[in-house]
């Protein structure tokens, strides 16, 4: 490839990498970072959870902001463009057997073609760079992680047999928890745990390297609970971070870290009082979801304060005007993006039906696809019609038609919910404030119960 050539294509691949990464961040607009001081330095061997298809190492890379390889299916690269997109981001093929006679899956040379990889890896180690891995070996939608696969320790402890053991390469894990992963413009948090120094298995490897990768594998599956939301059933992890909500005020900037923190005592907690006591956990659990279906009956997420309510009302006629004012770029927004973006979803779910880890993978993508040209094509015919100029200048501003569609709608949607909480504080005075005060006494229950599993940790610390 010439040097004109190869030039064109890096910008290609710059642009690519910010358009994705810009549409990433349109998707998931909070990125919340907790424990980014953790990381070590030198090379790290990042190792996640895996609930959100090829978002994940994505959404890895704009939280961390750290340049990060991560492994990806080798089928992705089964064509020229796969291959070009799959190393604009970083990607390294992994092979697997039920893939194997597929395009770009093993042809009878898995391991070879594995080992290859994996030896990419520890150089980028050893080069003091980072690799994010996902030990499950698969992307999934499950309440608990599944047990881990012994690459990622075997990965980092040849990295630092390669290099004499010097000390230098560490695994961090990291935890991903998703508000809601396949809804548009919802939140993520992304967890740094304690890093485990890759050195100090050394005289294990020595031994036996088996053994060592077991060791540290379990070591990794220990790292990883703890910065991991996991509970046996779906039920309970849904309700957790909402009865998280109820119970503890949540402010807005760093509002999944406080729902977090406070998620993983309540999960701690109700395994602790569920085996000591199952009846007071059963009626405890009854009265939440009795709670939860008044609130959903009365419209309300939470019970609230009422406020000043002329201060309100001021602020609610400022809202109106600027609504009103940015209404008809709004309009022209909506009516030339969301048609071909709503295409996303049927076509996601139509490629895959029944993988909900891949299905905001695909939305994002072929959204992307769909939209963009829509934009070509409404622009081509607003060229035919009015002159080329036109259909140049109407290319150049229904971006910023669609940016301002999303951000109306999002402000409707604000206002409507403060218009209809003031009706309800006008209408259902009594009736809010009975919910307010059955949720301090389910507070003061489910606090009771936290205070008394967590009793013998702390008498046990004393």
């Amino acid at each position: 490839m010439s040097a004109h050539h190869t030039g064109s294509f890096n910008l290609f691949q710059q642009l690519l990498r910010q358009l994705v990464f810009g549409l990433i961040r349109l998707f998931y607009p909070r990125i919340e970072v907790h424990g980014r001081e953790k990381l070590p330095a030198g090379g790290v061997l990042l190792l996640a959870n895996h609930p959100n298809g090829l978002i994940d190492p994505a959404i890895m890379i704009i939280g961390l902001d750290l340049q990060a390889a991560f492994l990806a299916k080798s089928t992705l690269f089964g064509n020229p463009a796969g291959r070009a997109i799959m190393r604009t981001f970083g990607a390294l093929p992994i092979f697997r057997s039920i893939d194997s006679g597929k395009p770009g899956g093993p042809q009878g040379d898995m391991r070879d073609r594995n080992e290859e990889t994996f030896g990419q890896c520890r150089q980028i180690l050893n080069d003091g760079g980072a690799v994010a891995l996902f030990p499950e070996g698969t992307t999934h939608s499950n309440t608990q992680m599944l047990p881990l696969r012994s690459g990622a320790a075997r990965v980092a402890l040849g990295a630092e047999a390669e290099a004499g053991w010097p000390g230098q390469i560490h695994v961090a894990p990291v935890g991903l928890w998703y508000e809601a992963k396949t809804i548009f413009r919802s939140a993520v948090l992304i967890v740094v745990g304690d890093p485990v120094a890759v050195g100090e298995y050394q005289a294990a490897f020595a031994e036996d390297p088996f053994t060592a990768a077991r060791q540290l594998t379990r070591r990794i599956r220990t790292a990883l609970d703890a910065v991991v939301l996991q509970a046996e059933d779906y039920e309970v992890l849904r309700a957790i971070p909402v009865v998280a909500d109820w119970i503890a005020p949540l402010p807005e900037a760093g509002r999944m870290q406080s729902q977090y923190d406070w998620s993983k005592r309540l999960l701690a907690a109700y395994r602790i009082m569920r085996r000591k006591d199952p009846e007071r956990m059963e009626i405890l659990a009854a009265d939440l979801r009795h709670y939860a279906d008044s609130l959903r009956r009365l419209g309300l997420k939470r019970p609230f304060d009422p406020g000043t309510l002329e201060r309100s009302l001021r602020r609610i006629g400022l809202r109106f005007a600027w609504l009103v004012v940015l209404f008809p770029l709004a309009l022209a927004g909506f009516l030339t993006t969301y048609p071909t973006y709503r295409l996303a979803r049927p076509f996601a779910h139509l490629v895959v039906p029944r993988d909900r880890t891949q299905i905001s993978t695909v939305k994002l993508l072929s959204g992307m696809i769909f939209v963009g040209i829509g934009w070509i094509v409404e622009a081509v015919l607003v060229g035919q019609a009015l002159g080329p100029l036109w259909g140049w200048l109407f290319l150049a501003g229904v971006p910023l038609c669609a940016y301002l569609a999303l951000v109306w709608g999002e402000r409707m949607e604000a206002l409507a919910e403060i218009v209809a909480r003031h009706g309800r504080l006008l209408f259902a005075r009594d009736r809010v404030r009975r919910l307010r005060a059955q949720r301090e006494q389910l507070a003061r229950e489910i606090l009771d119960a936290v205070r008394e599993a967590e009793a013998p940790v702390h008498q046990a610390d004393g």
